[in-house]
Order: C-alpha cells, then sequence, then structure tokens
C-alpha cells in the first residue's frame, strides 16, 4: 500500500513540474500566448458581428465545458450552441461589440483567462434593441489539438430593452 502512494505521489510530482506554470515561461513566450489568444477573440467578435455562427469552432465540446449567464443559470456546450444558434437565425438582425478592457492572465502555457469588459448592442428582428452596458465576460481557454477553445464562460451585464418606435 506504502508502494502505491508513494508511487501515486511521484507521479502527481513529476506530472506538476513538467506542466510550465505561467511564472516559468518568458515574456516572450507569454506575450505570444496573448496575442494567439487576442486573434481568437478578434476572430470570434468579427463573426459574431457578421451574425455568423461558426464562431462556435472556438468553443470546446466537452463534459466539462460550462456557461454562466448573467442570470445565475448554467447550460452545457449543447444548450449553449442551440440557443445562440437559434437566437442568432431567429431573432437577431444586428450586433455589434466595443471593447473597453481586454486582460489575459496566464495560468498556464495551455490554460489561460480572457477578462473581456465593454458594451454592446443587440438589433432584434422585431425592431427592439438589447443594450448591454456594461457587458463583462470571462472566458477560460484550453489547448485543444494545437488550438485554444473556451470550455468555461461566464457573462455579467446590465441589460436594457429599447422598444422598437411604434409607426
Amino acid at each position: 500500500m506504502k508502494a502505491i502512494v508513494f508511487a501515486a505521489v511521484l507521479f502527481l510530482i513529476s506530472f506538476g513540474s513538467a506542466w510550465p506554470q505561467s511564472n516559468q515561461l518568458t515574456q516572450q513566450q507569454k506575450e505570444q500566448i496573448k496575442s494567439q489568444i487576442k486573434v481568437v477573440c478578434d476572430s470570434m467578435i468579427a463573426q459574431m458581428e457578421r451574425l455568423d455562427t461558426i464562431w462556435v469552432q472556438y468553443w470546446s465540446d466537452s463534459p466539462d465545458w460550462m456557461c454562466i449567464n448573467t442570470d445565475g443559470s448554467r447550460w452545457d456546450f449543447q444548450t449553449f450552441k442551440k440557443f445562440n444558434i437559434d437566437f442568432a437565425s431567429d431573432s437577431m438582425s444586428a450586433w455589434t461589440w466595443t471593447t473597453d478592457l481586454q486582460n489575459f492572465p496566464l495560468i498556464t502555457d495551455q490554460m489561460v483567462v480572457c477578462s473581456w469588459i465593454g458594451h454592446d448592442q443587440v438589433s432584434l428582428k422585431s425592431g427592439d434593441k438589447l443594450i448591454y452596458n456594461p457587458d463583462a465576460y470571462t472566458f477560460i481557454f484550453r489547448k485543444v489539438a494545437g488550438n485554444w477553445k473556451v470550455f468555461y464562460t461566464q457573462e455579467s451585464a446590465t441589460v436594457t430593452t429599447q422598444k422598437a418606435e411604434k409607426k
């Protein structure tokens, strides 16, 4: 029994030291990772502004995926994906985003947090507008098969509805 415990502890120590922590990375490596994440984020926003649902390619369809919504509800990947694709195609006519602050704290060379604060506006096909100001996202990215994928997201926002003018 002692041998099994010892082997497990040795394995964990070996595994832990083989996984570079962010403070073991050079500044150049950290900047390169942040740059990679920013490219992914910019691409997501560009696709979302075109109402092109291909942006879901940046999310990781994994069992540990989670979304925490502004109302505190939680969604798995399939629920998140279905809602966003359906909402974009059925209800939205336009979406715009303005970034006020973006930050990329590194956890490791394989995991990065993206703190993203801004404001956005969703124009609905009904003529109503949803205004999110401020709108803050926390994304946790993990490198999967060489690509950065979101596996956790939380949104905090103040949302107001601007009703369409009646004619």
